[in-house]
């Protein structure tokens, strides 16, 4: 027998089981001990704290619980289910043979066309559903814009075999399957374009994996019984073998459905790239920060075969970064020279951003996968071009494409004319992408724009980190004030500055020997000082008259 409960208390009397006129479901539920149950919410019963006065259990009315859950007797197996779980391929071999229907193409192929076929859905619209199931509409009345105008109510139809083909037939994709399906009572108009603008583009390229090999449309279309015989794959692709050059059309529909999206995309990039490269080529306090770097560099670097650089590569600026002091080695060359620019009252240099944008966003754009696009897109509208004559001439012989070619024809001049403004674009792009690298002494056949952008970039990035670490130091330790001293002459606390530095990194003060390298630090700290307060426009600089004023060289 069960121990007693805890404090004598009593065990509860178990409840007495129903006996049930049919086998019933079972519901599994993981029981609590029974020396548990009184110290749980299961030991005093709570019902008759709810229910009604008088009442302290409930009513199960026995009938509707075995009528809801009793099991169900088990069907004998079915040999067709048995064969379509077997394989993926027995799917249209089962059902043809369930059916009597005809399959001529291959049982795997079938299968996979099956598949996709099962996949062409557009979003269904309130209001349509009479002319959708009404079998005296067209096609175009069946996909026409009365299926656009209404709300979404959430479901996916799926697109018939014959609206498909006259959308194909017209090239269009202002109505029918291959528009866009807008909710005007969307959440988020927006996001909802462009996810259906990923449809119609998924939709064509659907098409165009199930499209009819030359031998399946010649063995489909010389089929000569009864096409209510042949299986839905068959018969899907026998409606699409008959439209001619299949393969251009969804081609050239590929390019429409997907060309102005492109081109926006293309655009803005073209434009926000030369832009940003017009910003660094003018920006002097980019030009004077640099400066301020390769002065500190020839600084630590004099009496040297390293020392007196006129100029760098851009990808030597991670140099200063990696540079750390022997003695503090949370120190780098950077930090020093966001020192230098703040005892040299050039900390505006330090605010160089404002002058080149989001170079962030702008690194990501490359000038070269734009390059590659425009020329998809001479070789796509060249492909339009001879689609358009091709068509025309088939007309010309019986064949109604007149339809075929007023969409095609528009929408060539149309994406004409776009391409050659993006042209003109794009070579003022290369103009400007030649004078940067030519300005920042790079490889114009080797770097692109978005390269030294992004290098820049990185820079910067580095940079603004090593000045947030010295004003924190700063503030800790109650810090010099980045002002000029009164008393002392310009410079000569950044003079002191390099001097301890250089003594407690193990360079000596003196330079050698070599009587071009022993100038001394204060001629270069004052041009240093010069660079930083002419970028600033501060009374110490003195602003040269405009006739010798050099304009930044673009």
């Amino acid at each position: 027998p069960p121990p007693p409960p805890p404090n004598g208390a009593p065990v509860p009397p178990a409840t007495p089981q129903p006996v049930r006129s049919v086998k019933m479901t079972t519901l599994n539920l993981e029981r609590v001990p029974p020396a548990k149950i009184s110290q749980t919410v299961w030991g005093t019963p709570k019902l008759s704290d709810v229910l009604p006065e008088g009442r302290t259990s409930l009513v199960i009315d026995a009938d509707k619980l075995e009528r809801l859950f009793s099991q169900r007797q088990a069907a004998p197996p079915r040999m067709a289910a048995v064969g379509r779980a077997a394989s993926i391929a027995g799917v249209v071999a089962e059902e043809a043979t369930r059916t009597q229907k005809v399959v001529l193409l291959d049982p795997k192929r079938a299968t996979n066309v099956g598949i996709l076929i099962a996949q062409l859905k557009r979003p269904a619209r309130r209001g349509s559903g009479a002319r959708e199931s009404d079998p005296s509409a067209t096609p175009r009345q069946r996909a026409g814009f009365w299926g656009v105008a209404g709300p979404a109510t959430g479901r996916q139809v799926e697109i018939s075999a014959d609206e498909l083909r006259e959308a194909i037939l017209e090239a269009n994709t202002t109505t029918g399957p291959f528009a866009q399906q807008l909710d005007p009572q969307a959440p988020d108009p927006a996001e909802q374009e462009a996810a259906e603008k990923l449809r119609t583009v998924a939709l064509a390229q659907k098409v165009l994996e199930i499209m009819p090999t030359p031998e399946e449309a010649e063995k489909l279309l010389t089929w000569t019984g009864d096409e209510g015989d042949l299986a839905k794959p068959d018969r899907y692709l026998r409606t699409l073998a008959g439209i001619p050059r299949l393969g251009a059309r969804l081609r050239c529909m590929m390019f429409k459905l997907r060309f102005d999206d492109e081109y926006a995309a293309s655009l803005a990039d073209v434009r926000r790239l030369h832009d940003a490269a017009e910003a660094a080529m003018a920006s002097d306090r980019l030009h004077g920060l640099l400066h301020a770097v390769l002065h500190v560099g020839n600084e630590i670097n004099a009496g040297t075969h390293k020392g007196g650089l006129r100029g760098f590569r851009l990808a030597s600026l991670v140099r200063f970064v990696e540079h750390r002091s022997t003695t503090d080695p949370k120190t780098t060359l950077l930090h020093y020279v966001v020192e230098v620019l703040l005892e040299n009252d050039a900390e505006g240099l330090l605010e160089v951003r404002q002058d080149l944008g989001d170079l962030e966003a702008i690194s990501r754009v490359s000038m070269s996968e734009v390059q590659a696009r425009y020329k998809e897109w001479v070789d796509d509208l060249d492909r339009v071009d001879r689609e358009i004559v091709t068509a025309e001439q088939a007309g010309a012989d019986g064949l109604d494409e007149s339809r075929y070619t007023e969409s095609l024809t528009f929408f060539y001049n149309s994406a004409s004319e776009q391409q050659e403004e993006f042209k003109l674009e794009l070579d003022a792009l290369e103009r400007r992408a030649e004078q940067l690298a030519l300005l920042f002494g790079e490889d114009k056949s080797e770097v692109e724009p978005q390269a030294i952008l992004s290098t820049i970039n990185m820079f910067l990035k580095r940079l603004e980190k090593a000045h947030d670490d010295v004003r924190r130091r700063r503030e800790k330790a109650g810090g010099p004030k980045a002002h000029k001293t009164p008393g002392r002459r310009p410079g000569a606390s950044a003079l002191k500055t390099v001097t301890s530095l250089s003594n407690a990194g193990g360079s000596p003060s003196g330079r050698g020997s070599g009587g071009a390298s022993q100038r001394p630090k204060q001629i270069i700290f004052d041009q240093i000082q010069s660079i930083g307060t002419q970028s600033l426009g501060t009374s110490r600089a003195t602003t040269p008259p405009s006739s010798q004023r050099k304009e930044p060289w673009r």
